[in-house]
């Protein structure tokens, strides 16, 4: 029987682009926070919302707010997300997404499962989605974080294969420096007993030769 030619079809298929070349970030002169308090203790603050114009509007809900800000100091970073919205909302305010995309590029990037044994062509293809949407929305904090909800799961699954990666690396270098130590405490045994066979039989010339 002929073997049919089997017709590939692509136009479906997503254009991935440029996708995994290398890119400059849009964020080389943006500065990094500590904490999210931190970054809106200073892009709340009153005075840059005073402006050329006599609507100060801006400068006194700015003020309200900092003082507001400056009671939740030692909050951590999910205890500000409401407030963080409202100061986004009420000042148009731009909150950074580095260190959120960074931190889901790492776990998104599908290159990462390309290299995974047995290969998982549709866990490959979920990361090449989520990424996707990752690029989409590379300066929306809200969509990165409905986008983090989302892969969940997915993130998890990687985040505990790493855990489980680490702890079967440690167990084997545990292992690794056992075998070392045994090694070493035998030649130190062997030494010692082959020490002690010679002092032995130097004793045993020297007393047989007094004889």
């Amino acid at each position: 029987m002929q073997e049919q030619e089997e017709n590939v079809q692509f136009d479906n298929m997503p254009n991935f682009g440029d996708m995994f070349s290398p890119k400059v970030s849009d964020w080389d002169d943006e500065k990094e926070y500590n904490s999210l308090y931190d970054e809106l203790l200073e892009k709340c603050r009153p005075d840059k919302f005073i402006g050329d114009t006599s609507d100060n509007k801006k400068f006194l809900l700015a003020n309200q707010l900092y003082a507001e800000l400056k009671s939740k100091q030692g909050h951590s970073d999910n205890e500000l997300i409401d407030f963080r919205d409202r100061a986004m909302s009420l000042l148009g305010i731009h909150i950074s997404t580095k260190k959120l995309y960074s931190w889901l590029e790492e776990y998104l990037n599908p290159q990462v499962y390309t290299t995974m044994e047995p290969y998982d062509a549709e866990r490959v293809a979920l990361a090449g989605e989520y990424y996707m949407r990752m690029r989409e929305c590379k300066d929306d904090i809200h969509a990165l974080e409905k986008l983090r909800d989302d892969a969940a799961i997915f993130i998890d699954r990687k985040l505990t294969e790493d855990k489980i990666e680490y702890e079967k690396r440690q167990e084997e270098e545990k292992i690794a420096k056992q075998k070392e130590q045994e090694e070493k405490d035998n030649q130190f045994t062997a030494i010692t007993f082959l020490v002690l066979f010679l002092v032995a039989v130097v004793i045993i010339i020297i007393a047989t030769s007094q004889n």
